[in-house]
């Protein structure tokens, strides 16, 4: 089966497209850039309808698209027409000629059809000629964004259904031919059963399905009459609309049809239930057609069906079992528009070296990601466990850390030899098609089988289950540092740092600050002044020899020495993987790019977020600060007296513009002048002591 539109368009596509790809086209090529390589990706931000998944759909006409992607002589024609505010052509005429001449030769690689995807995940890149990619912009989105939305519409549709067959019947509502042609295609990669769509079930190999509409019946005298006219000329096809008028008095119409079939050796397959009480009409019906000896027909409902409605209607114990979605599935009714976008990821600059490119938003989730990207799941023997989004030309380490794009204290360690496959699939090498399409069936069954890897609470309606997806960590920090780069704008960067934001320095936890609870809706509220924010928590071990409990006769408070050390004896704190370790609650940590652990060692105490006490280790956190181009930073939390003021200090010595945010932090005062000692003592190193209100944004 021939599986193309051009055949019902029968016209050039490569007009259907926006003019400012035309006219960035135009600059690229009058700039020499038209030619330089660069890459694309293709992904969304938001699964459509509230869902916990997105069906990937629209491979197929995206190649159909590809194959015969050329500019005519009528769109050149076009083209030339096309005047500035000068009223002067827009295009010269050897822009145009390039255009005529031009031939794809992109690479593409992609999710294939059927695939499951989630946010951020690229469903497609392209790499190839910058003015090429920047083309094919509007069109891909176009063909991507509608079918995934759809297919994932009619697979949340069939999951309300059970199993039990949905018909799609959204032509009539569709938007247009086209959006209805190709929704009967999606729909059925979503795992719809049939189309009343002919020409899909032409272009497309799609069972079709169908009998009559109510002007059937209101074309004859009476309702017996017009069933008994349709099994007489098509006994094959016999589905009996039954609520032209009086519902239950169809179905027993109906039956009296169907009692002539049988005589005839023909059957009768069913009846439709289209307005009213499908509840309890279904029921009502089940028992006339069972105490007929109907036991097989099957009641087909339809009347704006969505998943929701359905879900409803088997709560209620309807007895349909066939089921007609139109509208709300073919204009995806609650969410018309899935929120697919085409970000521009890496150029090659005239030397030849790829240059990752960005762009900035000041929401977190608009910020692109850089790279080419390649999209790996890795599977446990119970299906899919998570997905790492890696760059190609870093690699991926084979024992990973993800990190959630949106809450970046979210990671997860991938451990060695996980099973993994990799999603994007080549599908074009400088523009000739090295990928063999399947044919819809079996990218119907694909779709089926590939959303079983997955646990059932990503399928609910109600808050589905989210499904881990990060950025592989190399990527998150290259991401990082090119956002620092681009904010920075010839001003030096600063990060904000919390130290020891954790429950049991809390009131209530073993080793408590007083009114450290407080200041934590002004932490909160800090961190949308700063591009990056690092944390500290202190992740002793239980055997740390700074807790007196580790000896004997001692008590807390007292000193000793600890390897050569002198030591001061607390409390059990901050014990690894315990709930006192823990961030305190109310404190938001979506933004944190990175926590700093200290005082693992046992035989060394640290307070500095920067070394172990006598800077006998240290973090990592000065070299992480440096390469990231950090020149001030500005620090809070608890203790004043103890490990922020030693933080503080370090920050100096280490040669950063160092700033204690006085309002934001609270001390110990052991003694009663400890808090105003330390202040003093950091201003002397070189500290500027301010308030919160004196950040500039």
């Amino acid at each position: 089966m021939t599986q193309t539109t051009n055949s019902f368009f029968d016209t050039s596509f490569a007009l259907v497209t926006d003019l400012y790809q035309l006219t960035m086209a135009y600059g690229y090529w009058k700039t020499n850039l038209h030619e330089r390589e660069a890459v694309f990706n293709l992904y969304f931000r938001r699964p459509p309808f509230q869902s916990g998944y997105t069906i990937c759909a629209g491979l197929g006409l995206v190649i159909e698209y590809l194959q015969t992607w050329q500019f005519s002589e009528t769109d050149i024609a076009y083209l030339a027409t096309i005047k500035g505010n000068d009223d002067k052509p827009l295009f010269d005429n050897d822009f145009l000629n390039y255009l005529t001449t031009m031939q794809f030769n992109c690479d593409i690689d992609a999710m294939e059809e059927g695939d499951i995807a989630f946010p951020h995940e690229p469903l497609l890149r392209i790499k190839g000629p910058l003015l090429q990619c920047q083309l094919l912009e509007t069109p891909l989105l176009n063909i991507i964004n509608f079918q995934s939305l759809i297919a994932t519409k009619a697979a949340r549709i069939c999951y309300a259904a059970k199993g039990e067959p949905v018909l799609e019947f959204g032509l009539r509502r569709a938007q247009g031919f086209s959006g209805g042609l190709v929704a009967s295609r999606a729909a059925y990669i979503g795992g719809c059963t049939a189309t009343s769509n002919l020409q899909a079930g032409k272009l497309y190999g799609i069972p079709v399905g169908g009998t009559h509409a109510h002007s059937w019946v209101m074309s004859f005298p009476e309702e017996l009459t017009a069933f008994k006219a349709y099994a007489e000329n098509i006994p094959n096809n016999c589905v009996f609309l039954v609520d032209t008028y009086n519902t239950l008095e169809g179905v027993r119409h109906a039956i009296e049809i169907g009692k002539l079939l049988k005589e005839r050796g023909q059957r009768l397959i069913g009846i439709r239930l289209d307005s009213g009480d499908l509840a309890y009409l279904s029921i009502e019906a089940r028992k006339l057609l069972d105490q007929a000896g109907f036991n097989d027909a099957a009641i087909i409902g339809s009347n704006d069906l969505d998943e929701h409605v359905i879900s409803s209607l088997k709560d209620q114990g309807a007895t349909i079992n066939v089921w007609g979605v139109g509208t709300k599935l073919a204009t995806a009714y609650d969410q018309p528009a899935l929120n697919g976008v085409y970000k521009l990821a890496a150029l090659k600059d005239q030397n030849g070296q790829w240059q990752y490119k960005l762009k900035l938003s000041e929401q977190i989730t608009k910020i692109s990601t850089p790279g080419m990207l390649q999209v790996r799941r890795y599977l446990t023997n119970s299906g899919a466990m998570a997905d790492a989004i890696y760059d190609e030309i870093l690699g991926i380490p084979a024992e990973c850390v993800i990190v959630d794009p949106l809450d970046m204290t979210k990671r997860r360690k991938i451990s060695l030899n996980t099973p993994f496959i990799e999603l994007l699939k080549p599908v074009y090498r400088q523009g000739k098609l090295i990928y063999q399409q399947p044919v819809l069936s079996d990218i119907r069954q694909k779709a089926k089988t590939e959303i079983k890897r997955f646990h059932e609470s990503i399928r609910r309606f109600l808050n589905p289950h989210i499904y881990p997806v990060g950025l592989e960590e190399q990527l998150f920090e290259l991401k990082t540092e090119l956002i620092l780069k681009a904010r920075r704008g010839g001003r030096s960067t600063r990060a904000l740092i919390l130290v020891d934001l954790q429950n049991d320095f809390m009131p209530g936890g073993s080793l408590p600050v007083t009114g450290g609870n407080e200041i934590m809706p002004i932490v909160n509220e800090l961190q949308k002044y700063f591009d990056l924010i690092v944390a500290t928590k202190d992740w002793h071990p239980v055997n740390h020899g700074s807790f007196a409990s580790n000896h004997k006769g001692r008590k807390p408070g007292e000193q000793i020495e600890l390897a050569g050390l002198p030591q001061t004896l607390w409390p059990d704190h901050c014990v690894q993987h315990t709930q006192g370790a823990d961030f305190v609650n109310g404190l938001d940590t979506k933004r944190i790019h990175k926590i700093f652990h200290k005082g693992t060692d046992p035989n060394i105490d640290s307070y500095s977020t920067f070394f172990d006490n006598a800077h006998r280790k240290s973090t990592g956190l000065d070299d992480y600060l440096k390469k990231k181009g950090i020149e001030e930073v500005y620090i809070l939390g608890v203790a004043t007296d103890y490990c922020v003021k030693f933080s503080v200090l370090d920050a100096c010595m280490l040669g950063f513009k160092t700033y204690i945010i006085a309002d934001a932090c609270r001390a110990v005062n052991l003694q009663s002048d400890d808090e105003t000692h330390a202040l003093a003592e950091m201003q002397s190193a070189g500290a500027r002591v301010i308030k919160s209100n004196e950040i500039l944004i």
